[in-house]
């Protein structure tokens, strides 16, 4: 027994890399059922300035750490995520995806009372009973398909600390969490606080289901990341514009 903790210990060692890191190289935060409602790809299609960038007294910092993010990125997480979505079909992949983002209803529902968008936190409780239950946990998404549970634009505590009119503060690239700024980095610890998921018992059993949720996620997006390269002069600065742009958005619904 103890040969078989150490070995899972490890594994879920090995996998929390893909637990951090994935949950912010595409920019997506409890967006909808495949967390990229919107493709950050948009974002890009402006002229940037130095206007138009966030405060970023870091950037020495910040670059060191897109660069490390990017190699770890290229020569470890995307081969692991091709192998799964060879031996998982994206069918399959996608019902998962969705079973997960039906886990992250109290995120969305809290962040919705927060700021005071009832409207949206009843529809994301009749979702989540409606998909639970006729939907196999999430699995399908059978609430889709009742006009008044139409789906909210998804909230989450960076989100509901800019509605109170908290700036974003300085921006930071932290190593494998990737593109942050210093709000939505305590919003993350408070969303970590609302996951049913983070609160079983014992440790690895959350981090291995973490880091499947973000591995899968992951695999369905593949080439998002390289697209956004390939598109900018600068990935750095199109990194950080395109991440701030996409938040405000976010803020705005």
């Amino acid at each position: 027994m103890r040969k078989i903790v150490k070995k899972l210990s490890k594994i879920s060692l090995f996998m929390v890399v893909f637990v951090l890191f994935s949950n912010n190289i595409l920019f997506a935060q409890y967006d909808n059922n495949s967390y990229y409602s919107e493709s950050l790809l948009e974002e890009l299609d402006e002229e940037y300035t130095d206007e138009d960038v966030i405060a970023d007294p870091l950037e020495p910092f910040n670059r060191a750490m897109f660069y490390f993010n990017d190699k770890l990125y290229f020569y470890l997480l995307k081969p692991v995520a091709q192998g799964y979505s060879f031996v998982v079909p994206e069918p399959i992949r996608e019902h998962i995806d969705k079973a997960f983002y039906n886990a992250r209803t109290p995120i969305r529902f809290v962040n919705d009372i927060l700021q005071l968008k009832f409207d949206y936190a009843g529809r994301e409780l009749g979702r989540f009973v409606v998909n639970s239950t006729v939907g196999l946990l999430g699995l399908f998404e059978p609430a889709d398909k009742i006009s008044f549970l139409e789906e909210p634009p998804p909230k989450d505590t960076d989100l509901t600390f800019g509605s109170w009119g908290i700036g974003h503060g300085v921006y930071i690239v932290w190593p494998l969490l990737g593109p942050n700024t210093i709000r939505s980095t305590v919003g993350l610890v408070g969303d970590s606080f609302l996951y049913p998921i983070n609160y079983i018992d014992p440790w690895w059993v959350p981090l291995t289901i973490n880091s499947t949720e973000h591995l899968n996620r992951m695999s369905l997006k593949i080439g998002e990341y390289e697209d956004l390269k390939e598109q900018s002069l600068d990935p750095y600065t199109a990194l950080k514009q395109g991440y701030i742009d996409y938040r405000e958005e976010q803020l705005k619904k």
